[in-house]
Parts: C-alpha cells; structure tokens; sequence
C-alpha cells in the first residue's frame, strides 16, 4: 500500500468514528483536544468539530504524521531514467567546470538559463512516478530537455575555450615580444607554432576575428592584439599569392613580429585620442627600423624576415617611411605586410576612430592602392576575403540578421565578391531562429545585405543565444 493509500484508509476510518462512534466509546482525546474539559463524549464528537474546524485540522495532520504509518519506499528507477540521472549529474559537472570562467554579460546570461534549463530537469528527474509507463514518458521529456542543455554548454565551452585561447595567444605574444625589446632570450619556434595554428584555421575556414584590446592594457598588449589580427588576414591572403603560396609560414611569421619596434613606445601615445604630435610621430616611424634591428640580432638567419619589417610602412610611391623607399626598392614581403596591417587597421577601433566595417575597409585599402599607397596586387589579394569575411555578422535588407558563412573569392568578379553564403540567425520579427537557414545570395537575385552589424549591437542582438558573438 502506498504512501497515499495509507493516508486515505485512515481519513475514511477516522470519518467512520465520526459518524458512527467509537467501538467501546472510547475517546478521541489522543488524535485531537478537548474542548469542554479534558474529555467529551464520542456521540458530540461531530458537533464539537463542526464549532471547531482547526481541531479536525490537527487531528488529520496528527494521522498523516503517526509513526504507525509505514516509511515509503523509495520510487523504483527504470535502466532508462537512471541513465538519465547520470547523465545529468554529467552535465552538472560540466556547467561546474565553467563557474569560474571569465564572461562578458551576454555569455554570462546564456550561462544562467542553462544553469536553469539543467535545474528543471533534476527537478523533474526527482519526481519520477513509480509506474514504469509513466517513467518513460517522463524519460522522454527529460532526454528533450538534457539534449538542449548538452548542446548549450557545447556551445559555451567552445566560446570560452576560444576567448581563452586568444587570451593566452595576446599574452605570449606580448610577453615575449616585450622580451625582445629588452633584449632577453626568445625561442624563435614559439612564433612559428603560433604562425602554423593561424594558417591551420585559416584553411579549416575559421572566422576571421578582429580583436580588440582590453581599456588599460599594456603598449605590449595593444601591439600583440594588432599583430594577431594581421597574422589572422596574413593567413588567409598568402596561400593565393604565386610567392608565398608555396611557403606561408613566413610572412605570417613577419606579421606576428612586425611591430615589435612599437613596445617600448609610451602608452599615451597609443592612446592619443586625435593628431599625433611632431615628436610622437617622429617616435611612431622610427618602430619598423627598430623592429629589424631587434629581428636580426635574436635570429640573424631570419634577414627576409627583418627587411620586410624594416620596410613595412614604405609606400610604392616614395611617401612611406622610415626610407621613403620607392616600389622597386620595396621587399615583396614588405608590401603584403603592409597592404594586410593597413586592412586589419581599417577593421579595429582606434581611440580617434570607431571600427570601420570590412566591406568600408576594402574599399578605401583598393582606393589607397590606386593612389599609390599600397601594391595594387597585394591590396587585390584581400578580395579573397571576401566584402565581407567569414564570420561577419550583417543585418539583411529585411531585417533579419545573418552571418557570413563561406564566401565566393573571384578576383575579377566583384558581385560574387559581395554576395557570400549566409546563415541567417533571426526571422522578421527579430526573434532568434530555433535553427539557422542558409541563404545563397550569389545563386539568387532576392536578398541583399544592407549593412554591418557593430560588435555592441551584434553582442545585444546574438549574445543571449549565440555566446561566440557576446561582447
């Protein structure tokens, strides 16, 4: 008998003796309390608990509480759902193992409702009833449930995993370029393993990811966070180009180091908000002469690599520095590096300047290019980026909000250039969609992009359901 039956049985014994009386007479004193002194009669019984409702109360929680009811068992599992309970206390330890995690606020946020997706299904999971049917039939809602949650913190775990990475990517970066700069011991292969991971996610089709230094990082900080984000375009650019094609790690190698002459710049010069002075550009262009200088004396087998530095900022038209080198006297390597800094440049945010959007960016680096700024085949080489690089997130002429899922790199055709593959992320209304559609705008005339999407409204916009893109 179960726990419930037991207690019915004794209401309807105790509603007998109400009606009926007692066998024996006997009182009924020990299930409630007199009322007319210490005892009453069992025939005034009903009356004395219609003027006294509360004792009816005490006297039914007194047979719900009597020690002579017997302990419920505990509620059978079937294989199912125990697999399930162990599969949610897998879950918990992974929602555990992310406590700790450094978040923005919009990663934070789809951290809690999957904290809270996780907790409703443990409540869910302790309240499994006894028949096995029904217990599967719960089992299901909860396979549901724990299914979404495991996707979620996959998904979670992918962005911090990958905000961590570029965390300790900008601060080895910036360690030992700072150690250069001093003049201490650097391991050279520590700058080539970081140039094959960058080259490997550039062929795996990775997003193409401007980053952004903290408020109050160091000067070694900011040049690490730039020199990645050039690396980053490096990688992508130089496996098109007939000289580099064949050996990439090179000049990715050369934009990680490019700006090492920059460290021991004072901070408030990279943080000038507005026209640099005669003496603080004249400390500004003096950075890619030092830079070579530091290069070959830790590696001196490394001379491309520091010619190229040396010249990174020379213009094909003689108005670069530090040499006002013409396009003749140029390093192939150099005019890459340069093209590809001033881009990355274009697409992060300066303190004078926001952010410009990478379709804005490869329009004035091919307008620069005209003007004798850049190499004209170097700055054409970025059009394989694509007008909008892959992981762009945009906003569609309708509304909807998308991001850049693979591009269609054709030099010599513009319009293929600037009409990528979409996953398109939220519906008219604005609403997240349950899952993403893929849109094709090469392949039809419907659709067009209308704008790019800044990383403060990308963050509102995604970063409670899509934590890659909170801020």
């Amino acid at each position: 008998m179960t726990e419930a039956q037991t207690l019915l049985h004794r209401i309807s014994t105790f509603r007998e003796r109400l009606e009926h009386g007692p066998a024996g007479g006997s009182s009924l004193v020990p299930m409630g309390q007199a009322i007319e002194g210490n005892k009453f009669p069992a025939a005034g019984v009903a009356r004395q608990l219609a003027a006294h409702p509360e004792l009816l109360s005490r006297t039914l929680r007194v047979l719900a509480e009597s020690p002579q009811s017997p302990p419920s068992a505990p509620t059978p599992l079937t294989a199912r759902a125990r697999k399930l309970l162990e599969d949610a206390r897998g879950l918990v330890a992974r929602q555990r193992s992310l406590a700790d995690a450094p978040m923005p606020d919009g990663m934070a946020a789809y951290h809690r409702a999957t904290v809270a997706m996780t907790d409703a299904a443990l409540k869910m999971a302790q309240a499994l009833p006894a028949s096995a049917e029904a217990q599967l039939r719960v089992c299901h809602g909860l396979e549901t449930i724990l299914g979404g949650v495991r996707d979620r913190l996959s998904t979670l775990q992918i962005a911090v995993a990958g905000r961590s990475r570029d965390a300790a990517r900008t601060d080895g970066l910036a360690r030992r370029l700072s150690d250069l700069a001093a003049l201490r011991v650097v391991d050279s292969d520590w700058f080539a393993d970081l140039a094959e991971q960058l080259l490997d996610e550039a062929r795996q089709g990775a997003p193409l990811r401007f980053l952004a230094a903290d408020a109050g990082a160091s000067v070694a900080n900011r040049v690490a966070v730039h020199a990645l984000t050039v690396a980053a375009v490096v990688a992508r650019v130089a496996t098109h180009d007939f000289e580099w094609s064949a050996r990439p790690l090179t000049p990715v190698v050369a934009a990680l180091l490019m700006d090492v002459g920059m460290v021991s710049l004072p901070a408030e010069v990279l943080s000038r908000n507005g026209e640099l002075s005669a003496a603080d550009r004249r400390a500004v262009e003096v950075h890619p002469a030092a830079g070579a200088r530091l290069i070959a004396g830790f590696a001196p087998d490394m001379k491309e690599t520091a010619d190229a530095v040396a010249a990174h900022h020379e213009r094909p038209n003689g108005t670069g520095y530090p040499a006002g080198l013409t396009d003749e006297r140029t390093p192939t390597l150099a005019k890459l590096l340069n093209v590809c800094d001033a881009y990355a440049a274009r697409c992060s945010a300066r303190p004078h300047r926001p952010a410009q959007d990478p379709r804005s960016a490869l329009m004035e680096t091919l307008a620069a290019a005209e003007l004798g700024h850049h190499d004209r085949e170097c700055a054409e080489l970025l059009t394989v980026l694509g007008v909008y690089p892959v992981g762009t997130v945009v906003e569609l002429a309708d509304g909807r909000v998308a991001v850049v899922a693979a591009n269609h790199p054709h030099r010599a055709n513009f319009r293929a250039a600037s009409r990528p593959v979409l996953a398109v992320l939220t519906d008219l209304a604005g609403r997240v969609a349950p899952r993403p559609e893929f849109l094709d705008l090469a392949a039809t005339d419907r659709g067009s992009i209308a704008r790019t999407l800044p990383r403060a409204e990308t963050s509102a916009t995604l970063g409670a359901d899509y934590p890659e893109y909170a801020d």
